[in-house]
Formats: structure tokens, C-alpha cells, sequence
């Protein structure tokens, strides 16, 4: 534990929230609240408190900490937010506090950090049954044991840990090969319920994937693609994945991954869905700060204009490629009338939709306000 002590907690907190803070999932629970008492910060500070006194204790958690926790996944409930969403926020968090562990140990620590990755997922299985004990009531469909013995095993390989018999045993019991690389996928079906998800984990696991429901996506490793059309969601499903990589790289792509199937559903698109072709909108995901700069310095000072009428024509510039007749019947204006915009776009940025420079920063301004609508959105029901 003296890791534990040595460790910056404000740091730790900022670290675990830039690990997550991305995510739909956790972005619609903490949005849009003047009070973030029992979540945000104050919310993965108690947590990463209530985890560290678990695991040096020795016990069950206390009554309070546990009447509190059910709490704060009550809060989720009677949003109307489905138990996978949680659960999805808690197993990232969980890998980046334990990768600020594992940048802050010794030579010495790392060594005896075995035991420690063995507590972090006893605490996923602990927070999993809070979590089912506490949607009991409501919940339609309770998460199968196939299900939570896949997410198991998906968070030990993401998290990098050494595969033993145990694992050995499980992968055998679901049908799966553990290897050192693995093709990761994520699949996003249209307006489907939360049940609906957990249906599509289980039909990829018939085709051997490693797959798991996360709130309102599907995410799996395999060794060969999915085939989509096995799938029978029809047209109601985008699925996008990557030639194999190692465990290392795991965690990072699959994050790229979830976000390509996101905007990609968000454009109206469906299939499969080629991941380079996202890449400037992942490069802005990577760099959220630059992103907003980006954002403001290009509709910042139309919205301060009280122009929304140029704000959307930028934006539909931007998306047909700068052609001002699809624009203009895609607004609808005359193509007049939007020769009279740009002008004034011109004056209040000073920026030129015909001069190639320009045109880059307005697309990708335009990209990083579309990717954060998509993040900021609501989750399906």
C-alpha cells in the first residue's frame, strides 16, 4: 500500500478521469449537471477511495460504502441508462488507475503487482453484482454467464494479464482461442434496447469472438472477421474492426474503434465500416482540447454573432465537400442567398471558403463540433 500513499490523489483523479471522459457513456451520466456531488470527480474519488479500502482491508464493503454505491447506481437506474453503460465506465476507469499504478511503481513493485491486477478484477466482479443487484427489479434481461464469464476473460487480455490454466479453462468453455494478437471489434446496433446488445455479444460469441455488451455497443476480439450478414440485424447494425494487433495495443485501438462505430451510426451510415477513413475525426478525439480551439476559432465568432443560419451553412459546406449547389438545396436557401453568407462567414472569421487552407481548418473545426455532438448524445433505449 505504500504505492497507494505515494501516489498523487488529485493527479490519480485527473488521470482515471482523462481515461474516461470521452465516453458516451460516462459523458451523458455527468453532463449537463450543476451538481456533480456523486459523480464526476467527486464521483471517481470516492471510488478509487472506497477500491483501495476494499483491497487493504481485507473484507466484504461496508455498509455504508456499500449502501452508497448502490446509490450512485440507482442514479444511472432511474435515468433510464442501461447496467452495461455503468459497467463499461467502471472497467475503463479501472484500466487507467491501473496503468497510473503501473507508471508510478519501482522495479521492485511491479514485480509484486500480480496479487494487486487479481484484486482489481475481484472489485470488477463486486461492482458487476452491485450493479445487477441493484437493476434487479427492472431490468428485462439479466446479463448470461456466458456473458460475464466473457467479461472476465476480455478484461484480463485488455489489461495485459498473464493468461494461467484459468484462463485457459475459460476461453475453452466459450469457444475461444487465447493468442498474442487479436483483430478487436465493435459493433453499434440501430435503436436497439439494451437486451438487443446483449443478443449481439452472444451471436458474435457464436462465431468465436471474444464479445461483450458495453452499454449501448458491443465490442469483441476475435482471430477472423465477423460475418455481419450471420448477424440478422439487417441494415441496423455498423461494425468496424482492425487487422490484428498484440495485447498491448488492445485497449487504445478498440477506444478509436468504439468512436469510429459511434460517428459512423451518428452520419447514417451501416455495415462495415473502414476505420482509416475517420482518421483526421480520431487524430481531434485524441487532441479534445485542440478540437474545441479548433471549434471556437472557426464558429465561435458566428455564434457570438447570434448567426446560427451561417453556423449550419459552414457546417453543410464542410460535408459536401465546399460544392455551394448541394449546399444550398441542402439548407434550402438560394444559391444567392448562401454566396451572401460565405461573404459574411468572411467578415466575422476571416476565413475564405475558397482558399485551401481555410477550407482545411473549417472541415476539420466542423469534424471536431460534429464528433462532439455524437459524444455528448444520448445513448438509444
Amino acid at each position: 500500500m505504500s504505492l497507494v500513499a505515494r501516489v498523487d490523489m488529485d493527479d490519480y483523479v485527473a488521470r482515471v478521469e482523462a481515461g474516461i471522459r470521452d465516453m458516451p457513456e460516462y459523458q451523458g451520466f455527468v453532463d449537463g449537471r450543476a451538481e456533480l456531488g456523486d459523480r464526476g470527480r467527486a464521483g471517481i474519488r470516492w471510488n478509487l477511495e472506497i477500491f483501495h479500502r476494499w483491497a487493504r482491508d481485507g473484507r466484504p464493503l461496508s455498509r455504508e460504502d456499500r449502501e452508497r454505491l448502490r446509490d450512485l447506481v440507482g442514479a444511472r437506474a432511474a435515468e433510464g441508462r442501461p447496467p452495461e453503460e455503468g459497467l463499461a465506465v467502471y472497467r475503463q476507469a479501472m484500466r487507467a488507475g491501473w496503468e497510473v499504478m503501473l507508471e508510478s511503481a519501482d522495479q521492485q513493485e511491479r514485480a509484486a503487482m500480480g496479487a494487486a491486477f487479481d484484486l482489481l478484477l475481484e472489485w470488477i466482479d463486486v461492482v458487476s453484482r452491485v450493479f445487477e443487484e441493484t437493476y434487479a427489479e427492472e431490468r428485462d434481461a439479466h446479463v448470461s454467464q456466458p456473458e460475464r464469464r466473457a467479461r472476465w476473460l476480455f478484461d484480463r487480455i485488455t489489461l495485459q494479464a498473464d493468461s494461467g490454466p484459468d484462463d485457459q479453462r475459460l476461453a475453452d468453455n466459450l469457444g475461444v482461442r487465447l493468442a498474442g494478437s487479436y483483430r478487436p471489434v465493435a459493433a453499434l446496433p440501430h435503436e436497439a434496447p439494451a437486451a438487443q446488445h446483449l443478443r449481439l455479444a452472444g451471436l458474435m460469441r457464436d462465431q468465436g469472438a471474444l464479445a461483450v455488451s458495453e452499454g449501448a455497443q458491443v465490442v469483441g476480439l476475435t482471430q477472423e472477421p465477423v460475418d455481419i450478414d450471420r448477424l440478422g440485424f439487417r441494415g441496423r447494425l455498423v461494425i468496424c474492426d482492425e487487422e490484428a494487433v498484440g495485447r498491448a495495443a488492445l485497449s487504445d485501438v478498440l477506444l478509436d474503434l468504439r468512436a469510429v462505430a459511434a460517428m459512423a451510426l451518428a452520419a447514417g451510415r451501416r455495415g462495415r465500416i473502414d476505420p482509416d477513413g475517420y482518421i483526421p475525426e480520431l487524430l481531434l478525439m485524441r487532441s479534445p482540447r485542440l478540437g474545441r480551439r479548433l471549434e471556437g476559432r472557426v464558429f465561435a465568432p458566428l455564434v457570438a454573432a447570434e448567426r446560427e443560419d451561417l453556423v449550419r451553412a459552414l457546417e453543410l459546406l464542410a460535408s459536401n465537400g465546399f460544392e455551394r449547389s448541394a449546399t444550398a438545396s441542402a439548407l434550402p436557401v438560394h444559391r444567392n442567398t448562401l454566396v451572401q453568407w460565405i461573404a459574411r462567414v468572411k467578415d466575422l472569421t476571416g476565413l475564405d471558403v475558397d482558399d485551401p487552407d481555410d477550407r482545411v481548418t473549417i472541415w476539420l473545426a466542423a469534424s471536431a463540433r460534429a464528433a462532439g455532438d455524437v459524444h455528448g448524445a444520448q445513448p438509444s433505449p
